[in-house]
């Protein structure tokens, strides 16, 4: 999956690609999250803070399983 990068103090790079939502973390390995809408994907992208809207929305939330 192709990742872009963003202006994030702990993220380095997200992607999309079919309803799976891929995030690179700068001290850290990528994680893949299943079952994320690309709403979500896009309100991410627009987000201020990359690290609190990652904290707030997909972190722990049920629906996208890692």
């Amino acid at each position: 999956m192709k990742r872009i990068k963003v202006k994030s103090t702990s993220i380095d790079s997200i992607g999309f690609n079919k309803k799976t939502l891929e995030i690179k973390f700068i001290k850290n390995k990528a994680y893949k999250y299943f079952n994320v809408t690309e709403a979500i994907f896009v309100e991410f992208c627009l987000s201020k803070s990359k690290g609190k809207y990652y904290n707030k929305n997909i972190k722990n939330n049920p629906k996208y399983r890692l």
